[in-house]
């Protein structure tokens, strides 16, 4: 196991390494949501993806080796029902959580995401979907799940990275919404071979949510607090969906 662990080792060494070093002093040079911004952009650029790259390099990956095809149209159109199915019920399962552990969602990341003006509030966005959807898909679903696939079976494989996902984000409030991302996000790679979807699915998740988080502090939020109608409604878009991006193809 040990072997198969060193990427995810090497992923936090970096990161650490960086957040004490280029993350101390954005934040004191650009201190609120500027700096938080810029950080968690080079953060997941030139750590996370300069990692999965450089894994790659050392294991003699080659791009297409994890990346694979583009997917069937079905699977695409899947990917928004998945994601707000995934939000209507992410807020059941967290409130459950939160009441058991008495803990709650880090003030600092709200007081960042949410935007005084819908200009700011586009940037935020899509700092917060694409970055950290190609840089954490690229490590997480493409080099370290393919390593952890040469040497152990496809269902530790996805439990090892997705725990590893889960950990990375050191999020005690949201660990069943990371766990459940990263078992999802290496379903939909290994059942589409492929991927793209999973960067689509990641940033369409994180946009929605800066969305929501957004909404939600003017009074407006659209999953919370959930009611039966929502998770119902969420459930059944999480199923359809998932039906329709994971069933296997005809041809």
């Amino acid at each position: 196991m040990s072997t198969a662990l060193w990427p995810f080792g090497l992923l936090v060494a970096t990161s650490l390494v960086f957040d004490l070093t280029a993350g101390v002093g954005l934040h004191v040079t650009l201190p609120g949501r500027s700096g938080f911004l810029i950080g968690l952009a080079l953060r997941e650029l030139l750590v996370v993806l300069g990692v999965a790259i450089v894994i790659g390099r050392l294991s003699r990956l080659r791009l297409r080796d994890f990346t694979g095809p583009v997917p069937e149209a079905r699977v695409w159109l899947a990917l928004p029902c998945i994601a707000l199915g995934y939000l209507a019920v992410e807020p059941a399962v967290l409130g459950p959580w939160s009441a058991l552990l008495g803990v709650t969602p880090p003030s600092w990341y709200e007081t960042a995401v949410v935007a005084p003006d819908w200009q700011t509030g586009l940037l935020v966005g899509l700092v917060l979907s694409v970055t950290p959807a190609v840089a954490e898909e690229a490590f997480f679903r493409g080099t370290w799940l393919t390593l952890l696939d040469a040497r152990f079976s496809r269902a530790t494989s996805s439990a090892v990275q997705a725990v590893g996902f889960a950990a990375f984000h050191l999020d005690l409030f949201g660990l069943p919404s990371y766990l459940a991302a990263g078992a999802l996000f290496a379903a939909l790679r290994r059942r589409t071979a492929s991927l793209w979807p999973c960067i689509a699915l990641h940033a369409l998740i994180n946009a929605l949510s800066v969305l929501e988080l957004n909404r939600r502090a003017r009074g407006q939020a659209l999953f919370e607090p959930p009611t039966m109608t929502t998770v119902a409604m969420g459930v059944v878009a999480l199923a359809g969906g998932l039906w329709l991006a994971l069933r296997p193809s005809r041809s």
